[in-house]
């Protein structure tokens, strides 16, 4: 797609150009269709299949899409059906937030960002996590993520040493992002379209 990042001011514009991605790309995202959203949602699932990271974890960290966002119910399926524990954010205060055990029929609440939690359960250990499926606005051929301003996903994996696998629909792979020396790159990107490692 084509992308308008508007005039090059240098890095002091680099905030600038991340609120321009953004607005561009998530109002494609609403464009999709419900069937759209689905068959990407389970073509992704069976990419997965054979990645040593995923394979050897035992602890996957997910989310509950919002938005449009590619769901990752169906990748949670496959965790829960190969014997991994599944865990979801929970906000716990500015920029911060923990992961808590879900399953499919335990209660869930809807945050101040209008993104769903669980409303129930203890946080886990951040080093029991092996595996994290991150959210994204957009993630550049070198791994660096375009996430949604908060900086909750920096801060977390910059404590972490965990594999960071990004989550989106093929086109919000770019060529290239602005980033910030704040920013954490990942170890990977999966899509509808098939998985892309990053050294």
């Amino acid at each position: 797609m084509s992308i308008d990042l508007g005039p090059n001011t240098g890095d002091a514009d680099i905030a600038g150009q991340k609120r321009r991605l953004r607005a561009q790309l998530n109002a494609r995202r609403r464009q999709l269709t419900e069937a759209e959203q689905q068959k990407a949602c389970l073509d992704a699932a069976d990419r997965l299949v054979g990645l040593p990271a995923w394979d050897a974890a035992q602890v996957i960290a997910s989310y509950f899409a919002n938005a449009g966002e590619l769901d990752p119910s169906r990748i949670d399926e496959r965790a829960r059906r190969a014997g991994k524990r599944v865990v979801y954010p929970r906000i716990t205060g500015p920029g911060e937030m923990c992961f808590v055990q879900w399953q499919p029929g335990e209660p869930r609440h809807t945050n101040r960002y209008g993104i769903d939690e669980p409303a129930e359960g203890d946080p886990i250990p951040l080093e029991t996590i092996d595996f994290f499926v991150v959210p994204l606005v957009a993630c550049d051929s070198h791994g660096q993520r375009l996430g949604y301003g908060g900086g909750f996903y920096d801060r977390l994996l910059e404590k972490t040493s965990a594999f960071s696998c990004g989550l989106g629909y093929t086109w919000q792979l770019l060529p290239t992002l602005p980033n910030e020396r704040h920013d954490q790159p990942l170890d990977a990107f999966l899509s509808d379209g098939g998985l892309t490692l990053f050294d």
